[in-house]
């Protein structure tokens, strides 16, 4: 089957699975207690050959974010009984969408192998993200934040080059 990844989450306190393969669609399994094992598989339609999956919460919505390397990563938003399609991101050569969390920030960072990793940050009057910054990472792998000492910092983590660390800061554009 060719599994890429598995991303553990929690629907309507429910555990599920998501498991993205390069072979198939993305599939949900929720846990059954009658049978102590993930069943009823349920295709995630309309994204194939996925390398990453990821979620993240927007106040009780759940979203998923899914990184193709050929081809649109997408957003797909939970809506009680399937992900429906919210925002397509190109994304020629990405290995990485993670969604973060930073203060009451949310983001979503788009790494690629043959461009300039994009920042999208979550704009809640259009309930989409919408694009923040670049970075130059050569081949990201994997973003971190880490809080230490009152300060908020991003860990980016490269296959061809450095792990690059940038610091959160906030400037106040409103006077």
């Amino acid at each position: 089957y060719r599994d890429t990844d598995v991303e553990y989450l929690e629907i309507a306190t429910k555990p599920h699975l998501i498991i993205s393969s390069s072979s198939q669609h993305p599939v949900l399994y929720q846990w059954n207690r009658g049978t102590n094992n993930f069943a009823d598989p349920v295709d995630i339609p309309d994204m194939e050959d996925v390398y990453a999956v990821k979620h993240f919460k927007v106040k009780e919505d759940i979203y998923v974010c899914l990184t193709r390397f050929i081809g649109d990563s997408k957003i797909m938003k939970w809506t009680g009984s399937k992900f429906l399609d919210l925002q397509r991101m190109p994304s020629r050569g990405s290995m990485v969408f993670q969604p973060l969390q930073i203060k009451n920030y949310q983001y979503a960072i788009l790494g690629s192998d043959y461009s300039f990793t994009q920042v999208y940050f979550w704009d809640a009057g259009k309930a989409k993200f919408v694009k923040f910054q670049e970075l130059n990472i050569q081949a990201p792998r994997s973003f971190t934040h880490v809080f230490v000492d009152k300060q908020d910092f991003l860990f980016a983590s490269s296959f061809k080059g450095t792990t690059v660390i940038y610091k959160h800061i906030i400037i106040d554009l409103s006077a």
